[in-house]
């Protein structure tokens, strides 16, 4: 979340994209179309300026840029996440082994 929050904004905010209550999630997307509705805007705002702009225009450089850097703290942070999932496994094997040797029929037995 910390990631889109970081990486959408500044396209919300630049106005190179338009928000839009289309969603491809489920759970939330009956509650969007309920917006929209009680708003009263169209269903489809303007086009997002961003596919206008011509390939070399700074502000494709710039969300280039920007996909770039979402995509290496993506990768990173998925790397922590495997290493810390290792050493919890290695963790509670270790407390598991140590309950197992002090209380060989369960603890309180």
């Amino acid at each position: 979340m910390l990631v889109d929050q970081a990486y959408g904004l500044p396209l919300l905010d630049s106005g190179l994209v338009v928000p839009r209550f289309s969603t491809n999630i489920p759970a939330i997307a009956e509650r969007l179309q309920s917006l929209q509705a009680r708003i009263g805007l169209p269903p489809d705002p303007t086009a997002d300026r961003l596919w206008q702009l011509p390939a070399d225009a700074p502000e494709r450089t710039r969300l280039a840029n920007r996909v770039l850097r979402r995509t290496i703290v993506s990768t990173t942070t998925l790397s922590q996440v495997e290493t810390l999932q290792g050493q919890f496994r290695t963790v509670r094997e270790a407390v598991a082994a140590e309950l197992a040797r002090r209380w060989p029929g369960g603890p309180g037995r």
